[in-house]
């Protein structure tokens, strides 16, 4: 395997959905908010709001956006690599694809500096939305930094105390939409708040059943997942409820800002329906494309999202 093959595979390209979405989400957003006439009305109520408030959409910062987004959630995989190792966690028994520092493929040493390089180079990228926007970001961006070595690092980490899920919610949710909707616009709305439960919703989903198809091997080296917390059943359960939820958010968010457009996610209802049929039937050893086709739906219901948005 070519060097490229091995740090291609290490970044986990197939759930960089998880970043991406949220991002063009609140992009979007942003876009349809920026051209929408009931600003002058804002601005006619408090004219000092003309200084805060961005006239136009910018798609240079939200390209920059975008990457700053993946390099964090690139930085907590690689994070979570090192971790996972430390505490034994990926196994030989691991029913998932093979971590390559697990493996001995990455040694950790190497795998550490490439992973502190890319904080590095991360944050001295967010410089730029800061100076674009502020320094609220750079609280914003540190925090998240610290975040994603927080999620598997540190004396509490989130994965392994049954957190895992309320940190996606929260960071690859109300963060990353809410977050490039200010860095565009400097103000929030609450449509925008609504829409940025779901991909924190969806991408939950994602982890859910991977720690549903890990309980096993996740007990056996003391890894309290949300789904080995509350077991199998629950968990899809509670799989099924987060997807409800999020077409409940939609019909509100569309209610929000009176546009029919909003609704295009329902588009993907079937798709929705099998994900839960194959989760409720297949054993755990088979949920990898269960897995996979979660990701695939997120960057489906984004998309839907998104066009809403532009087409509104």
């Amino acid at each position: 395997m070519s060097k490229f093959k091995i740090w291609f595979e290490a970044t986990r390209p197939k759930i960089f959905i998880a970043s991406i979405v949220p991002v063009i989400i609140g992009n979007a957003a942003a876009y349809f908010h920026l051209n929408n006439t009931y600003l002058d009305d804002i601005l006619e109520v408090s004219p000092t709001l003309g200084s805060i408030i961005n006239q136009e959409y910018s798609l240079f910062i939200g390209i920059i956006t975008l990457i700053c987004a993946m390099g964090i959630q690139l930085t907590s995989n690689f994070f979570n690599d090192i971790y996972d190792f430390y505490k034994g966690a990926d196994t030989k028994e691991r029913k998932g694809p093979k971590r390559l520092v697990a493996e001995g493929i990455i040694p950790v040493q190497t795998m550490m500096k490439v992973t502190l390089g890319l904080v590095v180079f991360t944050f001295l990228l967010g410089l730029i939305i800061v100076d674009h926007r502020g320094w609220e970001i750079l609280i914003v961006g540190v925090i998240s930094l610290i975040s994603a070595w927080a999620y598997t690092g540190g004396p509490y980490p989130l994965a392994y105390n049954s957190l895992g899920e309320v940190f996606v919610i929260l960071f690859f949710g109300l963060v990353a939409v809410n977050g490039s909707f200010y860095v565009q616009t400097g103000m929030l709305m609450p449509d925008v708040l609504v829409i940025s439960f779901i991909p924190g919703f969806l991408a939950s989903n994602i982890l859910n059943v991977n720690n549903i198809r890990d309980i096993e091997t996740d007990q056996k080296v003391g890894k309290t997942t949300l789904a080995s917390l509350i077991g199998r059943q629950e968990s899809i359960i509670l799989f099924d409820v987060l997807l409800v939820v999020s077409y409940l958010s939609i019909i509100l968010a569309a209610f929000m800002i009176n546009s029919s457009f909003l609704y295009l996610p329902f588009i993907s209802i079937p798709f929705a329906i099998m994900l839960s049929r194959d989760l409720h039937k297949l054993p755990d050893e088979k949920l990898n494309p269960v897995l996979i086709k979660s990701g695939i739906f997120m960057l489906i219901f984004g998309i839907l999202v998104v066009l809403g948005y532009l087409l509104s």
